[in-house]
């Protein structure tokens, strides 16, 4: 009997620990559940939102001790991969690194839309009054071939010049930065680039340039500049979390279009924007957060399919999850 008792004791001692261990491997598993690792740019338009949500603990409104990992990738590319590596769960991108993305196969889809900043077309030529006024003469600069601006300048083409490609003989690749200064220098023959919000107010500053085209005039709905998308894989185990982030989201569009203080304060030493600045692009509409607005990206990717960015199109169904 002796011998017996110190061996029930240890068998005892040995089953608590392997419940302990079992409780924390549980604890330990749906700790790592309610995790989600997002590419998130340090763009206002496309990344604000998760700030919010982020650094004001929303997500625990709809779901406990559920956090977003921000993760740091390469926008297009670095996102895609992410995702078919299973690393990434998704991310905010543009809509031309999403069409991309779903034209090479990549298992995501969109989530919801997020925020607008406005891309607007300048010139620093006196004679171009409006864009059918762009000659043959005139350069225009484009930060790259497959991205947003050069899709935008084909849409304007087509509804100015009657063909999407009638200025691409035109198009001279370069930075943002640098087209910026060869427009207000006027240097290397650029007449005619696109800018964003912060870009705008460098050459308002400059007093060099006007405005020809806002993309809001080729559209029905603002093109976004950030898009939310999820792997499928991930909204297929996940829909509760994803659910609950959605939910957090629209009550972080609410505080930013409310100019909640801290909000502001947020975004504002987030984004390096004075608040006033902000809160006037705000009301103005050069940005703009809102879920579920897709209106423009059927128009997009149309354009994108006659450039040779994508081979094929899908619907706007097939690319929108299903709630």
């Amino acid at each position: 009997m002796k011998i017996l008792k110190p061996i029930l004791l240890t068998a005892i001692i040995l089953l608590l620990a392997s419940m302990i261990i079992i409780l924390l491997q549980k604890n330990k598993n749906e700790s790592e559940d309610k995790v989600i690792r997002l590419v998130i740019p340090e763009i206002l338009g496309a990344g604000a939102p998760f700030f919010v949500v982020d650094e004001l603990n929303l997500l625990d409104k709809y779901i406990k001790n559920a956090k977003i990992k921000f993760v740091m990738a390469d926008l297009g590319a670095g996102l895609n991969e992410g995702i078919l590596a299973k690393r990434l769960d998704g991310g905010s991108i543009n809509i031309t690194n999403f069409l991309i993305g779903i034209d090479k196969g990549v298992p995501y889809k969109l989530a919801s839309s997020i925020g607008y900043g406005s891309n607007t077309f300048v010139t620093n030529k006196p004679e171009i009054k409006s864009f059918s006024d762009i000659t043959k003469n005139d350069k225009i600069a484009v930060p790259g071939l497959a991205g947003t601006s050069i899709l935008l300048l084909r849409l304007a083409s087509q509804k100015y010049f009657g063909t999407y490609d009638a200025l691409d003989e035109q198009i001279i690749v370069m930075g943002p930065d640098e087209a910026l200064l060869a427009l207000i220098n006027k240097s290397g023959g650029i007449t005619v680039t696109t800018v964003d919000v912060f870009g705008k107010v460098v050459l308002n500053e400059s007093n060099c340039c006007k405005i020809l085209l806002n993309d809001r005039d080729l559209f029905e709905e603002e093109l976004m500049q950030g898009y939310f998308v999820l792997s499928e894989s991930f909204y297929n185990k996940q829909k509760e979390l994803v659910q609950a982030l959605l939910k957090a989201l629209k009550d972080a569009i609410e505080l930013i279009h409310n100019k909640d203080e801290k909000t502001l304060d947020i975004i504002s030493n987030r984004f390096k924007i004075d608040k006033e600045h902000f809160i006037r692009h705000l009301d103005n509409g050069e940005y703009k957060f809102v879920i579920d607005s897709y209106g423009s990206i059927d128009a997009f990717a149309n354009i994108a399919l006659k450039s040779g960015i994508i081979s094929s199109k899908k619907t706007l169904n097939e690319m929108i999850f299903d709630y």
